[in-house]
């Protein structure tokens, strides 16, 4: 719809969408012949104030054909279609590649170079905007190694936990794992036809990745790296000192309270800001009072602090650096990798920083002209430290930057941080460190008895291994004297007065085998028929075990074994096992008519009895 918004300014609104009703997120809006844009939402909307009523919109999003569109009131819907070349494309669908014109589902595929040309914590974080209604959030953004969560074509369920099935070369595997540098393609199969081979986790979409391999010719090394700043995007902005004091005041009067701020106190106010050597901002404070906590919640103290501005740094530093090598012959081709990525956090005072490594290696070979053999190991390790989380401090922190007063000084008289300003807790020894492994070990073969027959086995061992500490340690808080010290306790902050120790580990095991074959054949070049059927079997254990204790005898070398408080045990453990039949038959005629057929079969002991059947055909036309 358009709106007149005064002379010459007209507002049109709209939504962006591809040739199946999906939202395009990013999609560029542009009044045409100027350089007057927008780019589309999450979901798929646009806002635009344009120079006439009756504008042409010019409408381009990667991979779809760019439109120039005439914009009235009431049609602002632009669907744009997908480009002619990319209907041919080959795409990696369930259990295979196909191209995209014999699909009846929606499937949308990303290039590795799109991915590894963006400077982020990992794979998740880099499809942002690539894949038209695939959204990627991150609740923990601006924290390091803070990795997004995917949804695809809406949140899915009530509670939020509908996210897409990831499978990295056929192995269900997090995002977060992979080197996005390794990366080759993407494929994001988002409705019940394209999805349905892979039976009920499959309900929320499915994400396929695809690594790079090696490649016949002479060894290849390639270098890639990136160093980089992060900043906040966005910081409140907090009044200063006299300014509080001035509203401070009004809602006082509005609500008929006697707690206001002098207009002596106000002048001194002034004066600090002005030239804060000028002004003692401790001169109502007596030289033997405690300072846990000093003029907290009250109209006493001279200062000017920006609790923002006070905890976060302008910007904080990032690297990522990356060296693959691949190559080798007719009968043996090889790749290898190795990435290194360290990322340090916003907040000035906490040791808050995140690393990781990646090594990837694969060979394949060529032993016979009807058999290849393929082997592959990735491994990923990484730690993250930061004074925050379970065990350590809490996020009511970041609550507390908005709610103290900017009227009292962060330091007190002899030169220390206040325990006001929450620094003595990010400096007092308080952290949580969280070191994680990761290994997936894969190797099978191809065999191509006769043409257009295929068959493929895989055996994948996996293990996923987390090791999580956290030391919980009260500051000493300066006494106004500045020798007498007592403990700072915030119950806000989640501060322990004798110190807190949490340790846990959990393992995990799995490990996988599949065996499918498929089969293609044409009739008289017009019947064309694709026949896949597999299995597949899955075994999977976990244990979790964790350790808490109170009371601690020493905080320099603290051990879940040495306090006075309660210990706390939590041990768990548990298995499963999937056995799993599925099938799928494409027939195309002439390329006018599509027919597919997607079947599977689960049986799990993950609940008692538990068998579960999916079948679903789709016809395109």
């Amino acid at each position: 719809q358009s709106v007149r918004q005064g002379v010459g300014k007209t507002k049109i609104t709209g939504r962006v969408l591809d040739n199946n009703g999906e939202p395009i997120i990013g999609a560029s809006v542009l009044e045409y012949g100027t350089k007057n844009g927008t780019v589309t939402d999450i979901d798929g909307n646009y806002t635009l104030n344009v120079s006439k009523e009756n504008a042409t919109l010019s409408v381009s999003y990667i991979g779809f054909v760019p439109q120039q569109v005439k914009v009235s009131g009431g049609n602002s819907t632009i669907h744009l279609k997908e480009d002619a070349q990319n209907l041919n494309e080959v795409v990696v669908v369930g259990y295979g590649t196909m191209k995209k014109a014999d699909l009846t589902g929606a499937v949308s595929s990303v290039n590795g170079t799109e991915i590894a040309s963006r400077p982020v914590t990992d794979a998740t974080q880099s499809l942002q905007g690539l894949v038209p209604g695939l959204l990627v959030s991150n609740d923990s953004s601006g924290r390091p190694g803070s990795s997004g969560t995917l949804t695809l074509r809406g949140q899915g369920n009530l509670s939020g936990t509908g996210h897409p099935y990831v499978l990295v070369d056929g192995i269900e595997m997090s995002l977060s794992d992979v080197n996005p540098n390794d990366i080759e393609n993407i494929s994001v199969l988002k409705d019940a036809a394209a999805c349905a081979i892979y039976g009920a986790r499959a309900a929320y979409g499915v994400i396929l990745v695809t690594t790079k391999r090696g490649k016949e010719g002479k060894s290849r090394i390639n270098y890639q790296g990136t160093v980089g700043w992060n900043s906040p995007t966005v910081l409140p902005k907090m009044l200063n000192s006299v300014d509080f004091a001035r509203m401070w005041n009004d809602g006082c009067k509005n609500a008929n309270s006697s707690r206001l701020y002098s207009d002596e106190k106000i002048k001194l106010l002034e004066q600090y800001i002005n030239d804060p050597s000028s002004v003692n901002p401790w001169q109502e404070l007596s030289s033997t009072a405690s300072m846990n906590p000093a003029f907290e919640n009250s109209e006493s103290g001279i200062g000017n602090v920006d609790y923002f501005d006070l905890h976060y740094k302008d910007t904080s530093f990032k690297q990522r650096h990356n060296l693959s090598v691949s190559g080798g012959g007719k009968a043996a081709q090889y790749y290898t990798s190795a990435g290194y990525y360290k990322e340090d956090g916003l907040l000035r005072y906490a040791n808050i920083d995140f690393e990781r490594i990646n090594v990837s290696t694969n060979l394949t070979s060529q032993l016979t002209p009807w058999l290849k053999l393929k082997a592959g190991l990735k491994f990923a390790h990484s730690v993250q430290n930061t004074p925050f989380g379970d065990g350590g401090l809490s996020d009511g922190f970041f609550h507390s930057l908005a709610r103290f007063r900017p009227t009292v000084s962060v330091v007190d008289p002899n030169g220390h941080f206040t325990e006001l300003s929450m620094i003595p807790y990010l400096q007092s020894g308080t952290y949580t460190k969280t070191k994680r492994d990761f290994i997936n070990m894969t190797g099978g073969f191809e065999i191509n008895p006769f043409k257009g027959f295929n068959v493929f086995m895989d055996y994948t061992y996996k293990i996923i291994g987390t090791h999580y500490s956290a030391l919980n340690v009260a500051p000493m808080i300066y006494a106004a004297d500045g020798v007498s010290t007592s403990k700072g306790v915030r119950q806000e902050l989640g501060v322990t007065a004798d110190g807190k120790f949490t340790r846990y580990n959990d393992n995990t095991h799995y490990q996988t085998i599949n065996l499918y074959g498929t089969y293609n054949f044409s009739i008289n070049q017009a019947h064309n028929t694709t026949v896949m059927a597999g299995y597949q079997e899955e075994n999977n254990k976990y244990d979790y075990l964790r350790n808490v204790i109170t009371g601690l005898y020493s905080t320099t070398n603290p051990n879940v074994g040495m306090g006075t408080g309660d210990k706390v045990v939590t041990d768990t453990r548990n298995s499963w096992a999937t056995r799993s039949f599925f099938a799928r038959v494409n027939y195309d005629y002439k390329s006018r008519y599509l027919l597919e057929l997607n079947g599977r079969y689960d049986g799990s002991s993950r609940f008692a009895k538990d068998h579960r059947w999916g079948f679903f055909p789709s016809v395109s036309v």
